[in-house]
């Protein structure tokens, strides 16, 4: 029997390397002939900013209502997930707030966040990181096993919504 082909090159060792390192200097003095980038915008059409007074061709700094004046040019995943993540952190307060007097009341709102996270996760389209951490929230949930939350774990939690 014998061996299949492969596709085995050999490396030459003796050859120049591709890439040369031309200094290793980076400071900043090293760098004083490049010009720093601009991140403002010249304004071409003057009729897409009604609200602003520029004068032709300068720049402008735009804000992210001049960038997305509508809210229903968002989509509807997430529209959605800024609602629920409105809710979550609703639910996260008013937990702390009800921990210290009625425990339970206060591991109901988390039961209700739990619930709303497969909806959540559904949104997930918006960002690889976004369903990631969902999904996080989700297991570190899951492992809780029935346990109640710390006032130190739910405030966690409200800052990661």
């Amino acid at each position: 029997m014998t061996a299949p082909a492969t596709n085995l090159v050999p490396i030459d060792v003796g050859r120049e390397p591709r890439t040369r390192v031309v200094s290793s200097d980076t400071s900043v003095e090293a760098r004083k002939g490049k010009a720093v980038e601009s991140s403002a915008t010249r304004v071409d059409d003057l009729r897409l900013f009604r609200g602003l007074r520029v004068e032709h061709g300068q720049p402008v700094r735009l804000s992210q209502n001049d960038l997305y004046p509508a809210r229903q040019a968002f989509s509807p995943e997430h529209i959605t997930a800024l609602r629920l993540l409105k809710l979550a952190i609703g639910r996260c307060q008013r937990a702390i707030d009800a921990q210290a007097d009625d425990p339970m009341a206060a591991d109901i709102e988390i039961q209700k966040i739990q619930m709303s996270l497969p909806e959540l996760f559904c949104c997930r389209a918006l960002g690889d990181g976004f369903g990631t951490i969902v999904n996080a929230l989700i297991c570190s949930l899951q492992n809780m096993d029935g346990n109640a939350l710390e006032r130190s774990q739910i405030r966690i939690l409200g800052e990661v919504f």
